[in-house]
């Protein structure tokens, strides 16, 4: 049997106590992994951008785009935040177009649409609210933004050339009447595709009723100042 050296016995002896010890010990404790740098900043910081959005008045574009470069740069960084301020911008246009289509069942009930000049201002311009949608600076830039709001301004749009439509029909003004429901559909063509069939039909029944009824033998009781029953292409909204 060979005989170890002191230093060789020492450093066995060492070894063996060293791995008794590594037996006896409990395992270690699971650490949790603390929480991203920073993530209660940027909750506060997108809450604030969401109070400054809120803020503003629906309907005041400018405002919105003005303090959009904030939220885009918040949501660049940090898909918690992107969600939220997407869903808040999305809320603001919502209320926007909720609001409108209140106003027009009060107005629609006090002394009906079909009796306000088309130049008053409590008439809404329902393509140029659709418009200044679709030009806002939001972050969602996809074809689909703002769907419940564009289905809303859509259906007011609708409510509101077909009582126009109605009048001019009872005074037995047919071709205006057929050139306004023309016009209506060319505007809200891409609206109405977004959003579906039934859209897409509401706009096709009025315009073929009101082509029904315009007699080419037979002009309206005063023609001048009909509206162009071929207007030109509209942008995409």
């Amino acid at each position: 049997m060979p005989v170890l050296c002191a230093g060789a016995l020492v450093a066995v002896v060492v070894a063996a106590v060293w791995q008794s010890n590594r037996k006896d010990a409990p395992p270690p404790a699971a650490v949790e992994a603390p929480p991203p740098v920073g993530r209660d900043a940027l909750a506060r910081e997108t809450k604030a951008r969401i109070d400054e959005l809120n803020a503003i008045e629906p309907g005041d574009w400018a405002g919105f785009d003005r303090t959009a470069p904030g939220r885009k740069v918040l949501a660049s960084g940090d898909t918690a935040s992107r969600d939220a301020l997407v869903a808040a911008e999305e809320k603001w246009v919502d209320d926007r177009a909720v609001s409108l289509r209140g106003m027009q069942a009060q107005l629609q009930t006090l002394i009906g649409l079909q009796s306000l000049p088309r130049e008053s201002p409590a008439r809404v311009n329902w393509y140029a609210e659709v418009q200044s949608v679709m030009a806002l600076q939001s972050l969602d830039r996809t074809d689909g933004r703002f769907k419940f709001a564009r289905a809303t301004l859509f259906a007011g749009a609708q409510a509101a050339v077909e009582s126009e439509v109605a009048a001019y029909h009872a005074t037995k003004h047919f071709h205006r009447a057929h050139g306004i429901a023309r016009k209506h559909a060319v505007d809200w063509n891409a609206t109405a595709t977004l959003l579906g069939p039934n859209e897409v039909a509401k706009l096709d029944a009025l315009r073929k009723t009101c082509a029904a009824l315009a007699n080419p033998d037979v002009p309206d009781p005063d023609p001048d100042g009909d509206p162009d029953i071929a207007p030109p292409p509209r942008p995409k909204q």
